[in-house]
């Protein structure tokens, strides 16, 4: 191999190599998106069944008169 083929193939190498790079960490960013949109929702869901549960509450209370 001449140098010029030698400083193309470890060019190449490098170059592949950052690309490899960047896209693992798009795809490990894509993935900390996901996981955070899916924190909220459960976080979400958590207080929604909070609120019905003492809604629920409230009515049973109401109903046998110890909310005044």
């Amino acid at each position: 191999m001449t140098t010029n083929e030698i400083v193309l193939l470890i060019t190449g190498l490098l170059v592949g190599a950052n690309l490899t790079s960047i896209w693992h960490g798009i795809l490990d960013l894509r993935q900390a998106t996901r996981d955070l949109e899916a924190t909220q929702q459960a976080s979400r869901e958590v207080a929604g069944d909070e609120f019905l549960n003492s809604l629920e509450l409230y009515r049973i209370q109401h109903r046998y008169g110890l909310v005044p």
